[in-house]
């Protein structure tokens, strides 16, 4: 196998034709990992314990982002980091791991916020 055959043949930049998919891309991207962590210095700094309005706000935002990563791979215009088209595969990873990550900041926040900061 030489060099050439490790080659990725250059492949079209993806256009976005739709607002929508622009929307979903953003959100996933860049707003809801923002969002995200506002809510997770409101937890952190409210310690008003496990269930309370940011809490539920924190995973409202966690399902928003993976149903905008959804919609900006239906559209078949969606692109992973690396900026190549991506795939379902990419999708499922980010559906299986998104959560699992976010619920382990979230449990590390409350910790934080009811035990810790609190003085308890």
């Amino acid at each position: 196998m030489n060099a050439e055959d490790n080659r990725k043949e250059p492949t079209e930049p993806i256009v976005v034709t739709s607002f929508a998919v622009l929307g979903s891309h953003l959100f996933w991207v860049v707003l809801g990992p923002l969002v995200l962590l506002l809510l997770l210095w409101g937890i952190t700094a409210s310690g008003s314990g496990w269930v309370a309005v940011l809490d539920i706000a924190f995973f409202v935002v966690v399902a928003l982002m993976i149903f905008g990563r959804w919609l900006d791979q239906r559209s078949g215009q969606g692109t992973n980091s690396a900026g190549e088209q991506s795939t379902w595969r990419d999708f499922r990873r980010y559906a299986w791991s998104l959560p699992i990550v976010a619920a382990s900041a979230w449990i590390v926040a409350n910790l934080l916020g009811n035990h810790v900061l609190d003085g308890g």
